[in-house]
């Protein structure tokens, strides 16, 4: 596994950040395949958009990244997955664990990159916590086993937010 901060000089940063979470972004809502525990009384849904898919489709915005895929070293790029969580009462984890892709892909990297800062974090099923601090990024080999969490508490990226939404990009690729 490795980390990085501060992967955008803060310019970049703020201009790519405020572009994806400015009022004009468009995000999609999933109800299937998020499953928080019931028991912590998780609702199950999140907001996503696909700048890549497996299947080929790529949004205009998958552009705003190129520099962060040339850093990277993407060679082939499976998948690249905006994710944005509203802000819960309690952090509630999403489970089961998961890889990316299916299994019959060959080695990938997947790369988790947060686009703001807040008290949710990324588990791995060694127990590794990452922490969402803007504008940091964390590469790990694509079979780890992982998953996310909502989050409570979280700093606002413009004067109309309150710190609400955890986003996070996830990237699967082939160096």
């Amino acid at each position: 596994m490795k980390m990085q901060d501060n992967v955008y000089p803060e310019k970049e940063f703020i201009k790519i950040q405020s572009k994806i979470m400015g009022s004009q972004f468009p995000w999609y809502l999933q109800e299937s395949g998020v499953s928080v525990k019931k028991s912590l009384g998780g609702d199950g849904f999140q907001f996503t958009h696909q700048l890549r898919s497996v299947d080929g489709g790529i949004s205009p915005y998958n552009d705003l990244f190129r520099d962060l895929y040339i850093h990277l070293g993407v060679k082939r790029l499976f998948r690249s997955k905006l994710n944005l969580l509203h802000r819960t009462d309690e952090i509630h984890e999403f489970q089961p664990l998961h890889i990316d892709l299916s299994e019959d892909n060959p080695p990938w990297t997947t790369a988790i990159f947060y686009l703001n800062t807040n008290n949710g974090y990324t588990l791995f099923e060694d127990g590794t916590k990452v922490e969402s601090v803007a504008n940091r990024m964390v590469e790990f080999e694509g079979h780890t086993a992982h998953t996310g969490s909502t989050h409570t508490i979280g700093t606002p990226c413009h004067e109309y937010d309150e710190g609400r939404f955890r986003v996070v990009l996830n990237i699967n690729f082939l160096r």
